[in-house]
């Protein structure tokens, strides 16, 4: 009898294997610096009586941090490539994380996770995506979206982990946990396996078919610089509409476990729910790839936003098991989509030559959104002992974020219609 041998399909692309390890890093990066935030609040309010108004302001000056670091971060990729940013950032934040397990006083945990923002964002948002879209052209779509699966696959791995390790060893042990868990695997896959381009490996991005290049067409749009960019009402449309969209996400990835705690869930029973919309989360981005190389990204933002905001306002009228089980699906679904709104709304509407400093500068204004919902929430929360104004104030935020997007595709058709006209010409 002949021996039985197993054959899996390795990529020929090395892009590929660029979206498998972005998978990685976006889910450790969520796993740690988002999904987790919330296990942390109950023991840290407990042994110093910080307020959740001030735990919540040290995540809110992280996401400011972040949006101003976007330009200088933006500006070294395009000219140095992200794999030399991401590389020093993933140690520098794996030192924050070993740094945080001694904290004593709030400006301590304030500094530290500043500091940890600013490198942080040496490796994601913007590095990370201006990778993968060196790497694809045809197919950016579906491997973005397969890449940021792995931001659901942090929270649905980790939470229970990480609750796991502050309750039976604190959460000290839970912040050195973090950053060696980081640095990990950081450090090899950075050294050994991320290329800045697919000229670093001597190969170019498989030809498309007549689909894909007609999909493209309707995708990605010409490419204009910054200058030309910020000239645009669409520039500060899209900026404003991201930036509410993600006051609300980012408030839920802070609140989530706090707020089911809130309505009497156990420590293990809230983090199981989030583990649940997690899992799903990954499981929607891995997907939906090819769903959504075929939606336009204005009408995959406005859909986004509605769905949310929808979400919210049905967690606040009740969380029964069957209201939960309706959530969870709608939340999870649209929340997938968050990630992809801005690097895919950039693509369409200015190309991606300039890719990453227009998606920087981008970040400046959106991150203010990022820093303001977990910040409202954790104030209201401390004012009225419930979370439900909060999460109402912001699924009337995800409303307008719809509304933003659906004015910056009003704005933005005709400066892209003609744009593509001038490129067509050679002017």
């Amino acid at each position: 009898m002949r021996g039985l041998t197993l054959s899996l399909p390795v990529p020929r692309y090395y892009g590929w294997w660029i979206v498998l390890v972005s998978a990685g890093i976006t889910c450790l990066s969520s796993a740690f610096s988002f999904w987790s935030f919330g296990i942390y609040i109950g023991p840290l309010e407990e042994e110093f009586g910080w307020s959740r108004a001030e735990l919540s302001g040290a995540v809110s000056l992280m996401w400011l941090v972040t949006g101003l670091s976007g330009p200088l971060v933006g500006w070294w990729v395009d000219r140095r490539g992200a794999r030399s940013a991401m590389l020093a950032g993933a140690v520098l934040q794996a030192l924050t994380f070993f740094l945080l397990a001694g904290v004593n006083r709030l400006w301590q945990f304030y500094a530290l996770y500043l500091a940890g923002s600013f490198f942080r964002s040496s490796i994601w948002p913007v590095p990370l995506n201006a990778l993968l879209s060196r790497w694809f052209t045809w197919r950016r779509p579906q491997a973005l979206g397969l890449a940021h699966a792995g931001f659901g696959l942090g929270g649905f791995i980790f939470i229970p982990i990480i609750t796991y390790i502050v309750e039976e060893w604190g959460w000290r042990q839970a912040f050195l946990f973090s950053g060696v868990v980081q640095l990990a695997y950081l450090l090899p896959v950075l050294l050994l396996v991320v290329k800045d381009g697919p000229e670093a490996v001597g190969q170019e991005e498989p030809p498309a078919d007549q689909r894909l290049e007609r999909l493209h067409r309707q995708t990605v749009g010409p490419s204009l610089t910054l200058r030309e960019a910020l000239r645009t009402p669409t520039f500060w449309l899209i900026a404003v509409g991201v930036g509410l969209m993600q006051a609300g996400m980012v408030a839920f990835f802070v609140h989530a476990v706090p707020f089911f705690r809130s309505e009497g869930f156990s420590p293990k029973g809230a983090a199981l729910v989030v583990s649940a919309i997690t899992g799903l989360y990954a499981a929607v981005r891995a997907t939906a790839g090819p769903f959504i190389n075929r939606v336009p990204p204005p009408a995959l933002a406005v859909g986004t936003s509605v769905a949310l905001a929808l979400g919210y306002l049905l967690l606040v009228t009740s969380t029964t098991p069957l209201a939960l089980a309706l959530f969870v699906p709608l939340w999870a679904s649209a929340q997938a989509n968050g990630p992809l709104i801005d690097p895919l709304l950039v693509g369409y509407f200015y190309g991606t030559a300039h890719f990453g400093v227009i998606l920087g500068a981008l970040g400046v204004i959106i991150y203010v959104g990022f820093a303001v919902g977990p910040w409202l929430a954790g104030l209201l929360y401390d004012v009225r002992g419930s979370y439900d104004l909060a999460f109402t104030i912001l699924a009337l935020c995800f409303l307008a974020s719809a509304l933003m997007y659906g004015l910056a595709y009003w704005t933005g058709r005709l400066g892209r219609t003609t744009a593509v006209a001038r490129q067509a010409e050679g002017g």
